[in-house]
């Protein structure tokens, strides 16, 4: 099973903080499902974000385990898995605004409104990357990073969770892929 940042902050955890039965989690779009927008932005999405987080970077952030992408990707799509079977998965979401205003006013919303809803769970801020960045952590379920540079809005998370340092490298890469 493939779990989403969104899918774990939505969803509830047994008191493992891990997902099960009982608290399901999301399911994730098809290969290259178009997500809608969100905050009423118009601006058309045509950044592929499997190439802001390739296969082998992925890998990087669940332990060097062989990953393949298994939803997202092209032109169009803000997302995009990579999973190594039920063990390990990695994912990038990426947003452009209009301008960074917009972008700025949305990133309290990018970063997923989970206070509470996880045992364990631990956020904070992340200073010299973008304009805003915060971290997350649930134990031993997943860790993600969530940055705005500009009008750019960039979420990646993993479980089993890597480091801060994996996120913020990863992070940094896919910033130096959207051109400004």
């Amino acid at each position: 099973m493939i779990l989403s940042l969104s899918a774990v902050a939505l969803a509830g955890c047994s008191s493992s903080g891990k997902p099960n039965a009982t608290n399901p989690t999301i399911s994730l779009p098809p290969v290259g499902a178009v997500l809608p927008a969100t905050q009423g932005t118009t601006v058309p999405q045509s950044i592929d974000p499997c190439t802001l987080l390739t296969a082998p970077e992925a890998a990087k952030l669940v332990g060097g385990a062989k990953v393949t992408r298994t939803s997202g990707g092209g032109a169009g799509s803000l997302l995009c898995v990579y999973s190594a079977g039920k063990s390990a998965s990695a994912e990038l979401t990426v947003k452009i605004d209009a301008n960074a205003a917009d972008a700025a006013n949305e990133f309290p919303s990018w970063v997923q409104p989970i206070q509470g809803t996880a045992k364990g769970l631990t956020r904070g801020t992340v200073p010299g990357l973008g304009d805003q960045a915060t971290q997350t952590r649930n134990q031993d379920v997943n860790a993600g990073i969530f940055v705005r540079r500009g009008n750019a809005l960039v979420k990646i998370g993993a479980y089993p969770p890597p480091s801060l340092a994996l996120l913020k490298a990863a992070a940094k890469t896919a910033l130096g892929r959207i051109t400004p």
